[in-house]
Order: C-alpha cells, then structure tokens, then sequence
C-alpha cells in the first residue's frame, strides 16, 4: 500500500512524550486514589487499605506511560481498557459504602456477597497486574520493531467521500427501518459503518476536503439523525463506546475542546443509568421514553428521601442516580460472587463461554443455524443471579470474570496476560502513529469497542476479524480505482 499523496492527509508522527502531561496525570491519579480512601477506607485493615489503592494505580498507570511516548500508538486505547478495569473491578471495595449504605452487598437484589474478601481481591490484582506484564512486554520485547499495517491511504477524495456518504445512509436506513434491521448479521457490518462514516466525513472536514453543502448536510441532517438513533435506545453501552469512538477521534486530532465536551457527554449518560434503565422498558424507543427520564429525573429532584426496596427504610445519603449507577459499575462483586461459588459447588465452565469464537466471523446469512450467544443468561442462571424461568435476561460478563467462571484462578492470570499481549499486538500493528488518518479511523472503529469489556470475550472481540477486512478491502477499492483514475 501507499500513503496519501496529499500532505494534508497524514497526520505527523504524535509519539513524542510530554512531560507535563505525564506529571498531571499522575497527580490526577494520586487525587482520585486518594478520594477514593476517604469515602470506604473504614472498614479494612491497613494491609486491604494498601492492597485495593495500590490495585487502582496500577489500573492507571498506563496513561502516564502512554503520555510519556512507551507506546507508538496514536490514541490510547489501552489506558482506556485499563481504566474500564480500574473502575469497575479495583475501586468497587471504596466504592461499595455509597452504593450498599445500609447493608452488605446484593447483587440484582438477588445474591448476598458479603464483604471483601481480600483472597478474592489479591487473584484480580494479580490478574491486573497480569495483563499490564503481557502488554509492556510484548511492546518493548518482540513487538518493538514490528512493523505497523500501513493500509490503503485514499487522501479523502471525492470517491472516498461518496463511499463514506453511501455508509452513512445505510446506517440511517438500518437505524430507522424494522424491517432492515429483522436481517442476518446486518447490524454487525451496518453499526460500525455509522461511525466509520461519521469518523471519515470529521476526518476530511479537517483536511477541508468537504465541499459547503457536504458540511450543511453532514452538520443539519446526519449528526442530528446519528445522535438520535444511538440516544433514543438509551442503551448505556451504546452511550459509552460512541463517546469513546468520538473522544479518542478528537485526541487523534488534538481537539482538546470537543475531547472535553466529549467525556463531559459520556460522564452525564453514564450518570443518568438509572433514570435510562428505568425507562427502557417504558413504550417504543423514542420521545416518550426520553419525557420518561425527564419525569424521573424531576421526581428524584422533588423526593430526595429514598426507600431502599430490601428494607423498606429510607435514607438520604447520595442522590439515589449515584447509588445505581455505583452498582452498577461494581462487578467486581460478582467476580467474587463467582469466586465464592467455583469449583464447589459449581464447576467450571472449562472454555463454555468461549466456543462461539469458532463461529462468531460467519455471517449468519451463510450460516443459519449458527449458535447464538446465550453465555448472559446461562450465566445469570447458573450463578443464581437469575431465576430459572427467566430466558430473555441477560448478566453481562466482563473479561476477568469470564475467565475465572471457566478457569480459575490460574487460569484468569494466564489469560490476562494473553489478552495483554494479543492488545499489544493489535494496537501495534492496527493503530501504529505512523498510518495515515484512513487507517487510524478503520482501526479505530473496529478496536473501540475493547475499551469496554463489560460483555463476553466472543461478543466483545469476535466479530473484529470480519469487520477489518470488510473496511479495509472497501479503503483499497477506493484507492485502487483512485490510483487508475490518475494514471
């Protein structure tokens, strides 16, 4: 492949570490580390105190790293993968005081886990710890001079935009329409070309490849039209990962405005899980479910006194929307509820959840009777945090927990550390600060979504093979034609 022959379609080389940012950002972790003793240090000793604060600078550490130039990717998606860690797993035992005041831990209002089990909490910090080892090394040791997938570089040309538009409308045809939405496999290739489109037509809005009408239509009728596909949902993953996709574009360009107003926007809808789960359920997607939210939203405002549906007491301690949303984020919980649990008296699943890899890159469409993904609810049900006669509910299962509910302990440091590895070498070689924005934006699309491992390994990850190839293969199209135009 060659690059762009546009200078103004590749972006220089942003590697170089910076100092300042690298001391903020430790002294940002230190402030929230800190913090974050003061609300749920009471009630461990010392050494729990020393073990869960140091579990959660670790989980951060990447950032500094990233920022000082140890990893040549062009935005950090590691850090991220981290964080997701750091938050959900290794700061719930500071956290779980705000969000179960009055009692032990429950889980679905279901599953009594008690308190922290330190045994339970030093197995995940391993496996953190195993995951960081697997990724450091494979980048300083034999990824190091790998050389990076420089992809097809169409330089933002009138075909390119045409190909970007035709996604676009897919999308907005595939988002609205029922009927389009009922096929095969479609929302697998048809979800990410949305943000792909969204992404490129940015991309060469930057590089001013867009012609006026180009940014009046991409500005009054697309964004509009994509901001209320994803939100009228109100799916807190769908929330999550296109705030990350729009954040990390924003860092890749060094738009320090929008990268704020991006993470301001994920930090409200991730705030608002109470009000947007409560409401799923309430009418067909759209307006009525968003007056929903905004009922319950003034109605917490109105009646801050809480009753707490165990106990039947009420308490005003944090506004009620923190509370859910502080359990929400606690699946360590069930990762120790998991632990509690495996060998005896339930086996492990020894690789269950993981079989759908074999299967997960087939379209449907070739393969009808492909398996579908159930792990969430055999999950739910085998753990006891689902009744049995509940078949549509599912229980997300992050990564760690995933692995430890099939291989234990040893086997949840095991894989860690591959999945450490198999990240390196993909942020390597598919977001390497040498590839052109095209690249980038392909590689970005595709990876995202394991900056939230929040659902199994074959959900999360199965599907990137396909998916790269289907957008690289349209990228050298473009280019190949391109090439011959000019020829």
């Amino acid at each position: 492949m060659t690059p762009a022959s546009s200078s103004n379609d590749v972006v220089p080389d942003k590697a170089a570490g910076n100092s300042f940012a690298v001391i903020l950002a430790t002294g940002a972790i230190l402030v929230f580390v800190l913090t974050l003793m003061l609300f749920g240090s009471e009630a461990m000793d010392s050494g729990t105190i020393i073990l869960v604060a140091g579990t959660i600078a670790l989980s951060l550490a990447p950032w500094p790293l990233w920022l000082a130039g140890l990893e040549k990717t062009s935005v950090p998606l590691f850090p991220a993968f981290c964080t997701y860690l750091a938050v959900y797993f290794a700061a719930a035992p500071f956290l779980a005081p705000l969000g179960w005041p009055d009692g032990p831990v429950v889980l679905y209002e279901i599953a009594e886990v008690g308190t922290l089990n330190p045994d339970t909490y030093t197995i995940f910090s391993a496996s953190m710890l195993a995951v960081l080892i697997g990724y450091y090394a494979a980048i300083c040791g034999p990824l190091n001079r790998l050389r990076p997938f420089l992809g097809p570089e169409p330089g933002f040309n009138r075909y390119f935009r045409a190909m970007l538009w035709l996604m676009a409308i897919s999308h907005l045809v595939y988002s609205y329409i029922p009927e389009v939405r009922s096929l095969p496999s479609i929302g697998q290739l048809l979800d990410p070309a949305g943000l792909f489109a969204v992404g490129g037509l940015y991309l060469a809005w930057r590089r001013k490849r867009l012609t006026l009408a180009e940014k009046l239509v991409f500005l009054v009728v697309l964004l509009p039209l994509e901001a209320y596909a994803v939100l009228r949902s109100l799916l807190i993953t769908k929330f999550l990962l296109l705030t990350a996709f729009m954040f990390f574009l924003f860092l890749y360009e060094r738009q320090l405005r929008f990268m704020l107003i991006a993470a301001l926007l994920g930090a409200a809808l991730l705030g608002g899980y109470r009000y947007t789960t409560a409401s799923r359920s309430f009418g067909e997607a759209g307006l009525d479910r968003f007056k929903a939210v905004y009922n319950a939203v003034i109605d917490d405002f109105k009646n801050p006194y809480q009753t707490n549906p165990r106990t039947g007491l009420k308490r005003l301690d944090i506004p009620p929307g923190a509370v859910s949303l502080i359990r929400r984020v606690g699946q360590y919980w069930v990762f120790q509820h998991v632990h509690d649990r495996t060998p005896d008296p339930i086996p492990y699943w020894r690789g269950e959840t993981l079989k759908p890899l074999l299967t997960t890159m087939i379209p449907r469409v070739l393969y009808p009777d492909k398996p579908r993904e159930v792990a969430g609810n055999k999950f739910g049900i085998r753990f006891d945090l689902l009744t049995g006669d509940d078949p549509r509910t599912s229980i997300n299962i992050p990564w760690p927990t995933e692995l430890l509910a099939n291989f234990g302990p040893l086997g949840l440091i095991t894989g860690m550390a591959v999945i450490g590895l198999c990240l390196a070498g993909l942020f390597r070689i598919l977001l390497s600060t040498a590839a052109g924005p095209v690249t980038t934006l392909t590689g970005l699309t595709v990876l995202h979504p394991l900056v939230y491992p929040e659902s199994n390994i074959s959900v999360t990850a199965g599907s990137i093979p396909l998916l790269y190839v289907c957008l690289t293969f349209s990228c050298f199209i473009i280019w190949w034609f391109t090439a011959r135009k000019q020829t």
